[in-house]
Protein backbone atom coordinates (compact mmCIF):
# COMPACT_ATOMS: atom_id res chain seq x y z
CA UNK A 1 0.00 0.00 0.00
CA UNK A 2 1.38 3.39 -1.01
CA UNK A 3 1.85 5.88 1.81
CA UNK A 4 0.81 9.50 1.37
CA UNK A 5 3.94 10.63 3.20
CA UNK A 6 6.05 9.07 0.43
CA UNK A 7 4.14 10.96 -2.27
CA UNK A 8 4.36 14.21 -0.32
CA UNK A 9 8.10 13.77 0.19
CA UNK A 10 8.73 13.25 -3.52
CA UNK A 11 6.53 16.22 -4.40
CA UNK A 12 8.30 18.52 -1.95
CA UNK A 13 11.72 17.65 -3.30
CA UNK A 14 10.90 19.30 -6.64
CA UNK A 15 8.48 21.94 -5.39
CA UNK A 16 8.47 25.35 -7.08
CA UNK A 17 5.81 27.71 -5.70
CA UNK A 18 5.30 29.23 -9.16
CA UNK A 19 4.49 25.89 -10.80
CA UNK A 20 1.69 23.39 -10.43
CA UNK A 21 2.53 20.82 -7.78
CA UNK A 22 1.55 17.50 -9.35
CA UNK A 23 3.26 14.17 -8.94
CA UNK A 24 2.71 11.46 -11.54
CA UNK A 25 1.74 8.17 -9.89
CA UNK A 26 0.69 4.78 -11.24
CA UNK A 27 -2.81 3.33 -11.18
CA UNK A 28 -2.17 1.08 -8.20
CA UNK A 29 -0.87 4.02 -6.16
CA UNK A 30 -3.88 6.10 -7.20
CA UNK A 31 -6.31 3.39 -6.10
CA UNK A 32 -4.57 3.01 -2.75
CA UNK A 33 -4.71 6.75 -2.09
CA UNK A 34 -8.35 6.97 -3.18
CA UNK A 35 -9.28 4.10 -0.89
CA UNK A 36 -7.55 5.77 2.03
CA UNK A 37 -8.59 9.37 1.48
CA UNK A 38 -11.36 9.93 -1.10
CA UNK A 39 -14.46 7.91 -0.17
CA UNK A 40 -16.64 11.06 -0.31
CA UNK A 41 -15.69 11.72 -3.94
CA UNK A 42 -16.11 8.05 -4.92
CA UNK A 43 -19.66 8.16 -3.56
CA UNK A 44 -20.53 10.78 -6.20
CA UNK A 45 -19.86 8.19 -8.89
CA UNK A 46 -21.90 5.53 -7.14
CA UNK A 47 -25.20 7.32 -6.61
CA UNK A 48 -27.51 6.77 -9.56
CA UNK A 49 -29.57 9.80 -8.49
CA UNK A 50 -26.60 12.13 -8.86
CA UNK A 51 -27.52 15.21 -10.90
CA UNK A 52 -23.97 15.59 -12.14
CA UNK A 53 -21.60 12.83 -13.18
CA UNK A 54 -18.89 13.00 -10.56
CA UNK A 55 -15.99 15.46 -10.65
CA UNK A 56 -13.67 16.12 -13.59
CA UNK A 57 -10.57 18.11 -14.36
CA UNK A 58 -9.59 18.97 -17.93
CA UNK A 59 -5.82 18.52 -18.03
CA UNK A 60 -3.42 19.04 -20.92
CA UNK A 61 -1.77 15.67 -20.45
CA UNK A 62 -2.31 12.02 -21.27
CA UNK A 63 -0.41 10.41 -18.40
CA UNK A 64 -2.03 7.82 -16.18
CA UNK A 65 -2.63 9.37 -12.76
CA UNK A 66 -1.54 12.32 -10.66
CA UNK A 67 -1.43 13.35 -7.05
CA UNK A 68 -1.76 17.13 -6.75
CA UNK A 69 -1.55 19.52 -3.81
CA UNK A 70 -2.71 22.93 -5.13
CA UNK A 71 -2.42 24.73 -1.79
CA UNK A 72 1.38 24.58 -2.02
CA UNK A 73 1.71 26.69 -5.15
CA UNK A 74 0.36 29.95 -6.54
CA UNK A 75 -1.17 30.17 -10.00
CA UNK A 76 0.88 32.41 -12.27
CA UNK A 77 0.96 33.30 -15.94
CA UNK A 78 -2.49 34.88 -15.80
CA UNK A 79 -3.75 38.43 -16.22
CA UNK A 80 -6.83 37.71 -14.12
CA UNK A 81 -6.63 40.37 -11.44
CA UNK A 82 -9.86 39.12 -9.86
CA UNK A 83 -8.24 35.74 -9.03
CA UNK A 84 -5.63 37.45 -6.88
CA UNK A 85 -8.10 39.90 -5.36
CA UNK A 86 -10.60 37.30 -4.18
CA UNK A 87 -7.70 35.37 -2.67
CA UNK A 88 -6.91 38.29 -0.33
CA UNK A 89 -10.26 40.03 0.22
CA UNK A 90 -11.81 39.57 3.70
CA UNK A 91 -15.22 38.44 2.39
CA UNK A 92 -13.52 35.42 0.79
CA UNK A 93 -11.51 34.31 3.83
CA UNK A 94 -13.47 31.07 4.35
CA UNK A 95 -13.28 30.06 0.68
CA UNK A 96 -10.44 28.04 -0.80
CA UNK A 97 -7.92 30.66 -2.03
CA UNK A 98 -8.49 31.06 -5.75
CA UNK A 99 -4.80 31.64 -6.52
CA UNK A 100 -3.86 28.42 -4.72
CA UNK A 101 -6.61 26.15 -5.98
CA UNK A 102 -7.37 23.57 -8.62
CA UNK A 103 -10.29 24.39 -10.95
CA UNK A 104 -12.61 21.60 -12.07
CA UNK A 105 -16.17 20.77 -13.13
CA UNK A 106 -18.96 18.34 -12.33
CA UNK A 107 -19.43 17.70 -16.05
CA UNK A 108 -17.09 15.64 -18.21
CA UNK A 109 -18.01 17.55 -21.38
CA UNK A 110 -17.01 20.87 -19.84
CA UNK A 111 -13.75 19.36 -18.58
CA UNK A 112 -12.97 18.03 -22.04
CA UNK A 113 -12.87 21.60 -23.44
CA UNK A 114 -9.77 22.20 -21.27
CA UNK A 115 -7.92 18.97 -22.08
CA UNK A 116 -8.13 15.29 -21.28
CA UNK A 117 -11.06 14.84 -18.83
CA UNK A 118 -9.53 13.22 -15.74
CA UNK A 119 -11.66 11.86 -12.95
CA UNK A 120 -10.98 14.06 -9.93
CA UNK A 121 -11.02 12.73 -6.37
CA UNK A 122 -10.54 15.45 -3.70
CA UNK A 123 -9.49 14.21 -0.30
CA UNK A 124 -12.28 13.79 2.25
CA UNK A 125 -13.23 17.02 4.02
CA UNK A 126 -12.17 19.22 1.09
CA UNK A 127 -13.26 22.84 1.13
CA UNK A 128 -14.87 23.48 -2.28
CA UNK A 129 -16.23 26.64 -3.88
CA UNK A 130 -18.61 26.84 -6.79
CA UNK A 131 -20.19 29.48 -8.98
CA UNK A 132 -23.35 29.48 -11.11
CA UNK A 133 -21.74 29.21 -14.53
CA UNK A 134 -19.46 26.76 -16.31
CA UNK A 135 -16.75 29.43 -16.07
CA UNK A 136 -16.16 31.74 -13.12
CA UNK A 137 -15.54 34.61 -15.57
CA UNK A 138 -19.28 34.94 -16.23
CA UNK A 139 -20.51 34.41 -12.67
CA UNK A 140 -20.06 37.87 -11.14
CA UNK A 141 -23.56 39.08 -11.96
CA UNK A 142 -23.70 41.60 -9.11
CA UNK A 143 -20.43 43.19 -10.25
CA UNK A 144 -21.70 43.29 -13.84
CA UNK A 145 -24.90 45.00 -12.65
CA UNK A 146 -22.83 47.60 -10.82
CA UNK A 147 -20.66 48.17 -13.89
CA UNK A 148 -23.56 48.87 -16.22
CA UNK A 149 -24.97 45.41 -16.90
CA UNK A 150 -22.86 45.10 -20.03
CA UNK A 151 -22.57 41.33 -19.85
CA UNK A 152 -18.82 41.52 -19.37
CA UNK A 153 -16.73 38.71 -17.97
CA UNK A 154 -15.08 39.58 -14.68
CA UNK A 155 -11.59 39.60 -16.22
CA UNK A 156 -12.75 42.23 -18.73
CA UNK A 157 -14.30 44.30 -15.96
CA UNK A 158 -11.04 44.29 -14.00
CA UNK A 159 -8.97 45.04 -17.11
CA UNK A 160 -11.18 48.04 -17.91
CA UNK A 161 -10.91 49.15 -14.29
CA UNK A 162 -7.11 48.91 -14.36
CA UNK A 163 -6.99 50.74 -17.68
CA UNK A 164 -9.20 53.50 -16.32
CA UNK A 165 -6.91 53.92 -13.31
CA UNK A 166 -3.81 54.10 -15.51
CA UNK A 167 -5.57 56.67 -17.70
CA UNK A 168 -6.47 58.74 -14.64
CA UNK A 169 -2.78 58.95 -13.75
CA UNK A 170 -1.67 59.81 -17.26
CA UNK A 171 -4.32 62.52 -17.62
CA UNK A 172 -3.44 64.23 -14.34
CA UNK A 173 -1.21 67.28 -14.57
CA UNK A 174 1.83 66.54 -12.46
CA UNK A 175 5.10 68.28 -11.87
CA UNK A 176 7.72 67.31 -14.41
CA UNK A 177 10.00 65.76 -11.82
CA UNK A 178 7.29 63.41 -10.53
CA UNK A 179 5.44 62.63 -13.76
CA UNK A 180 7.76 59.88 -14.95
CA UNK A 181 7.66 58.25 -11.52
CA UNK A 182 3.86 58.12 -11.47
CA UNK A 183 3.63 56.93 -15.08
CA UNK A 184 6.09 54.17 -14.31
CA UNK A 185 4.04 53.04 -11.33
CA UNK A 186 0.86 53.21 -13.38
CA UNK A 187 2.35 50.90 -15.96
CA UNK A 188 3.68 48.53 -13.37
CA UNK A 189 0.66 48.31 -11.06
CA UNK A 190 -2.32 48.97 -13.29
CA UNK A 191 -1.46 47.47 -16.65
CA UNK A 192 0.37 44.32 -15.50
CA UNK A 193 -0.39 41.27 -17.63
CA UNK A 194 0.35 38.85 -14.80
CA UNK A 195 -1.20 39.18 -11.36
CA UNK A 196 -0.09 37.37 -8.23
CA UNK A 197 -1.22 37.82 -4.64
CA UNK A 198 1.85 39.98 -3.99
CA UNK A 199 1.24 42.47 -6.79
CA UNK A 200 -2.52 42.46 -6.15
CA UNK A 201 -1.68 43.71 -2.67
CA UNK A 202 0.63 46.24 -4.29
CA UNK A 203 -2.19 47.18 -6.67
CA UNK A 204 -4.49 48.02 -3.75
CA UNK A 205 -1.76 49.90 -1.89
CA UNK A 206 -0.81 52.03 -4.88
CA UNK A 207 -4.46 52.56 -5.79
CA UNK A 208 -5.09 53.90 -2.28
CA UNK A 209 -2.14 56.23 -2.69
CA UNK A 210 -3.40 57.81 -5.91
CA UNK A 211 -7.09 57.95 -4.94
CA UNK A 212 -7.39 61.73 -5.54
CA UNK A 213 -6.30 61.31 -9.15
CA UNK A 214 -8.74 58.45 -9.72
CA UNK A 215 -11.68 60.37 -8.22
CA UNK A 216 -10.80 63.44 -10.27
CA UNK A 217 -10.71 61.39 -13.45
CA UNK A 218 -14.03 59.72 -12.63
CA UNK A 219 -15.69 63.06 -12.05
CA UNK A 220 -14.32 64.30 -15.35
CA UNK A 221 -15.73 61.28 -17.18
CA UNK A 222 -19.14 61.41 -15.48
CA UNK A 223 -19.74 65.12 -14.87
CA UNK A 224 -17.78 66.85 -17.60
CA UNK A 225 -17.57 64.67 -20.67
CA UNK A 226 -20.70 62.65 -19.93
CA UNK A 227 -19.58 60.07 -22.46
CA UNK A 228 -22.00 57.33 -21.58
CA UNK A 229 -20.92 55.33 -24.61
CA UNK A 230 -17.46 55.07 -23.02
CA UNK A 231 -17.12 51.60 -21.51
CA UNK A 232 -15.50 53.09 -18.41
CA UNK A 233 -18.44 55.44 -17.75
CA UNK A 234 -20.40 52.98 -15.55
CA UNK A 235 -17.18 52.07 -13.72
CA UNK A 236 -16.47 55.71 -12.93
CA UNK A 237 -20.11 56.27 -12.02
CA UNK A 238 -20.06 53.31 -9.63
CA UNK A 239 -16.86 54.54 -7.96
CA UNK A 240 -18.37 57.97 -7.32
CA UNK A 241 -21.49 56.37 -5.83
CA UNK A 242 -19.99 53.51 -3.83
CA UNK A 243 -16.35 54.24 -3.01
CA UNK A 244 -16.11 55.23 0.67
CA UNK A 245 -12.39 55.89 0.96
CA UNK A 246 -11.00 52.35 1.14
CA UNK A 247 -10.36 50.28 -1.99
CA UNK A 248 -10.22 46.97 -0.12
CA UNK A 249 -13.73 47.63 1.19
CA UNK A 250 -14.87 48.72 -2.28
CA UNK A 251 -13.71 45.49 -3.94
CA UNK A 252 -14.85 43.41 -0.97
CA UNK A 253 -18.39 44.60 -1.71
CA UNK A 254 -18.14 44.54 -5.51
CA UNK A 255 -16.78 40.97 -5.60
CA UNK A 256 -18.62 39.77 -2.50
CA UNK A 257 -19.23 36.01 -2.86
CA UNK A 258 -22.72 36.06 -1.37
CA UNK A 259 -23.88 38.96 -3.56
CA UNK A 260 -22.42 37.22 -6.63
CA UNK A 261 -24.04 33.92 -5.56
CA UNK A 262 -20.82 32.01 -4.95
CA UNK A 263 -21.04 29.21 -2.43
CA UNK A 264 -18.76 27.08 -0.30
CA UNK A 265 -19.70 23.39 -0.21
CA UNK A 266 -18.49 19.95 0.81
CA UNK A 267 -17.57 17.10 -1.51
CA UNK A 268 -20.94 15.37 -0.86
CA UNK A 269 -22.85 18.54 -1.73
CA UNK A 270 -21.34 18.54 -5.23
CA UNK A 271 -24.10 16.18 -6.35
CA UNK A 272 -26.82 18.76 -5.65
CA UNK A 273 -25.59 21.82 -7.53
CA UNK A 274 -26.75 21.04 -11.05
CA UNK A 275 -24.51 20.63 -14.08
CA UNK A 276 -22.11 22.84 -16.03
CA UNK A 277 -20.60 24.74 -13.11
CA UNK A 278 -17.02 25.59 -12.24
CA UNK A 279 -15.66 24.50 -8.89
CA UNK A 280 -12.31 24.94 -7.16
CA UNK A 281 -10.51 23.55 -4.13
CA UNK A 282 -7.15 23.85 -2.42
CA UNK A 283 -7.38 20.28 -1.09
CA UNK A 284 -5.12 17.42 -2.07
CA UNK A 285 -6.56 15.49 -5.03
CA UNK A 286 -6.02 12.38 -7.10
CA UNK A 287 -6.58 12.59 -10.86
CA UNK A 288 -7.17 9.44 -12.92
CA UNK A 289 -7.10 9.32 -16.71
CA UNK A 290 -9.86 6.85 -17.69
CA UNK A 291 -8.29 5.97 -21.05
CA UNK A 292 -4.57 5.80 -20.29
CA UNK A 293 -4.04 2.34 -18.82
CA UNK A 294 -4.85 -1.34 -19.23
CA UNK A 295 -8.38 -1.98 -18.00
CA UNK A 296 -9.83 1.27 -19.34
CA UNK A 297 -11.85 1.24 -22.53
CA UNK A 298 -13.08 3.92 -24.91
CA UNK A 299 -16.77 4.01 -25.76
CA UNK A 300 -17.31 6.54 -28.55
CA UNK A 301 -17.04 10.05 -27.09
CA UNK A 302 -17.44 8.64 -23.60
CA UNK A 303 -15.11 6.52 -21.53
CA UNK A 304 -16.08 3.89 -18.99
CA UNK A 305 -14.12 2.50 -16.10
CA UNK A 306 -12.40 -0.86 -16.58
CA UNK A 307 -12.82 -3.81 -14.27
CA UNK A 308 -9.51 -3.27 -12.47
CA UNK A 309 -10.41 0.21 -11.22
CA UNK A 310 -14.03 -0.77 -10.54
CA UNK A 311 -13.15 -3.89 -8.57
CA UNK A 312 -10.59 -2.22 -6.34
CA UNK A 313 -12.54 0.95 -5.56
CA UNK A 314 -15.86 -0.85 -5.13
CA UNK A 315 -14.42 -3.45 -2.78
CA UNK A 316 -13.00 -0.69 -0.59
CA UNK A 317 -16.25 1.23 -0.14
CA UNK A 318 -18.75 -1.63 -0.31
CA UNK A 319 -21.21 0.00 -2.72
CA UNK A 320 -23.07 -1.11 -5.79
CA UNK A 321 -22.39 -0.30 -9.40
CA UNK A 322 -20.25 2.67 -10.30
CA UNK A 323 -21.71 5.40 -12.51
CA UNK A 324 -18.86 7.00 -14.43
CA UNK A 325 -19.40 9.54 -17.22
CA UNK A 326 -23.09 8.81 -16.71
CA UNK A 327 -22.60 5.14 -17.70
CA UNK A 328 -23.26 2.25 -15.31
CA UNK A 329 -20.33 -0.18 -15.28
Amino acid sequence: MIKLSYILKESSETRDITKRVSKEINLTQAIDLIKQNCTEAVSLFNDSTTIGEGLYRGYGNDKHCFFTEPKTRERTGTNNLYNALITILPAWKDFPPRSNSLMFSNNSGVARTYGTPYWLFPFDGANIAHCEQRDCWYSFKYADLRFGKQGMAIDSMMNHFAGMVAESVLQTRLKKDTRSKWISKAGRHFTDREYTVANAQSFLKELQRITPFVIKHCRNVVDVTGERHDITFPICDDILKNFKGDWTQYFDDLLNPEKNNMKRITVQECENIGVYVELWTDAKCIMVNPTADVGFYANGDRSVCGTFFKKNIQSAIGTGNLHLYGVKV
